[in-house]
Protein backbone atom coordinates (compact mmCIF):
# COMPACT_ATOMS: atom_id res chain seq x y z
CA UNK A 1 0.00 0.00 0.00
CA UNK A 2 2.79 2.26 0.92
CA UNK A 3 4.71 2.02 -2.28
CA UNK A 4 1.29 2.47 -4.06
CA UNK A 5 0.48 5.78 -2.55
CA UNK A 6 4.31 6.27 -3.49
CA UNK A 7 3.92 5.66 -6.50
CA UNK A 8 0.86 7.30 -7.54
CA UNK A 9 2.57 10.55 -6.16
CA UNK A 10 5.46 10.28 -8.39
CA UNK A 11 3.17 9.63 -11.38
CA UNK A 12 1.09 12.79 -10.82
CA UNK A 13 4.39 14.85 -10.12
CA UNK A 14 5.61 13.48 -13.54
CA UNK A 15 2.57 14.57 -15.35
CA UNK A 16 1.69 18.05 -13.50
CA UNK A 17 5.83 18.73 -14.78
CA UNK A 18 5.22 17.35 -18.14
CA UNK A 19 2.11 19.08 -18.55
CA UNK A 20 3.77 22.28 -17.00
CA UNK A 21 6.91 21.57 -19.65
CA UNK A 22 4.90 21.00 -22.50
CA UNK A 23 2.42 23.69 -21.89
CA UNK A 24 4.64 26.50 -20.64
CA UNK A 25 3.77 29.25 -22.45
CA UNK A 26 -0.15 28.58 -21.15
CA UNK A 27 1.41 28.35 -17.77
CA UNK A 28 3.07 31.52 -17.88
CA UNK A 29 0.08 33.47 -19.74
CA UNK A 30 -2.34 31.94 -17.11
CA UNK A 31 0.18 32.54 -14.28
CA UNK A 32 0.84 36.48 -15.74
CA UNK A 33 -3.05 36.69 -16.28
CA UNK A 34 -4.36 35.59 -12.59
CA UNK A 35 -1.79 37.87 -11.30
CA UNK A 36 -2.81 40.95 -12.70
CA UNK A 37 -6.75 40.05 -12.47
CA UNK A 38 -5.04 39.68 -8.38
CA UNK A 39 -3.24 43.24 -8.93
CA UNK A 40 -6.49 44.65 -10.52
CA UNK A 41 -9.03 43.16 -7.96
CA UNK A 42 -6.55 44.66 -4.76
CA UNK A 43 -6.53 48.42 -6.94
CA UNK A 44 -10.33 48.19 -7.19
CA UNK A 45 -10.89 47.12 -3.90
CA UNK A 46 -8.42 49.69 -2.69
CA UNK A 47 -10.77 52.22 -4.36
CA UNK A 48 -13.91 50.91 -3.11
CA UNK A 49 -12.34 51.57 0.64
CA UNK A 50 -10.99 55.17 -0.30
CA UNK A 51 -14.79 56.04 -2.03
CA UNK A 52 -16.49 54.61 1.20
CA UNK A 53 -14.62 56.90 3.38
CA UNK A 54 -15.75 60.00 0.81
CA UNK A 55 -19.01 59.11 1.32
CA UNK A 56 -19.14 58.70 4.81
CA UNK A 57 -17.46 61.94 5.35
CA UNK A 58 -19.61 63.87 3.06
CA UNK A 59 -22.44 61.97 5.22
CA UNK A 60 -21.09 63.63 8.02
CA UNK A 61 -20.94 66.89 6.55
CA UNK A 62 -24.61 66.62 5.07
CA UNK A 63 -25.75 66.05 8.36
CA UNK A 64 -24.33 68.71 9.98
CA UNK A 65 -25.92 71.31 7.30
CA UNK A 66 -29.14 69.75 8.04
CA UNK A 67 -28.56 70.35 11.60
CA UNK A 68 -28.06 73.92 10.61
CA UNK A 69 -30.26 75.08 7.85
CA UNK A 70 -33.68 75.52 9.96
CA UNK A 71 -32.27 79.03 11.90
CA UNK A 72 -30.94 80.01 8.73
CA UNK A 73 -34.05 79.56 6.88
CA UNK A 74 -36.05 80.94 9.32
CA UNK A 75 -33.42 84.17 9.20
CA UNK A 76 -34.78 84.08 5.34
CA UNK A 77 -37.70 83.95 5.79
CA UNK A 78 -37.96 86.36 8.17
CA UNK A 79 -35.76 88.89 5.33
CA UNK A 80 -37.97 88.12 2.92
CA UNK A 81 -41.67 89.01 4.86
CA UNK A 82 -39.77 92.27 5.49
CA UNK A 83 -38.84 92.72 1.84
CA UNK A 84 -42.08 91.91 1.01
CA UNK A 85 -43.71 94.63 3.70
CA UNK A 86 -41.52 97.69 2.18
CA UNK A 87 -42.89 96.84 -1.70
CA UNK A 88 -46.38 95.77 -0.87
CA UNK A 89 -47.60 99.51 -1.59
CA UNK A 90 -45.64 99.25 -4.75
CA UNK A 91 -47.06 95.85 -5.63
CA UNK A 92 -50.49 97.29 -5.59
CA UNK A 93 -50.08 99.86 -6.96
CA UNK A 94 -48.95 98.16 -9.93
CA UNK A 95 -51.89 96.23 -9.97
CA UNK A 96 -54.48 99.07 -9.89
CA UNK A 97 -52.73 100.18 -13.16
CA UNK A 98 -52.73 96.93 -14.86
CA UNK A 99 -56.65 96.61 -13.98
CA UNK A 100 -57.36 99.75 -15.29
CA UNK A 101 -55.83 99.37 -18.26
CA UNK A 102 -57.09 96.06 -18.81
CA UNK A 103 -60.64 97.97 -18.13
Amino acid sequence: MNRFIKFSLLTSAAAVAGYVALNRNETIAFATKTADKFSEKKQDLANWNRSKKAVTGNLKKLKSSIEEAPPLLDELQSDIDKFQYKIQPYLDKIESVTNNLQK
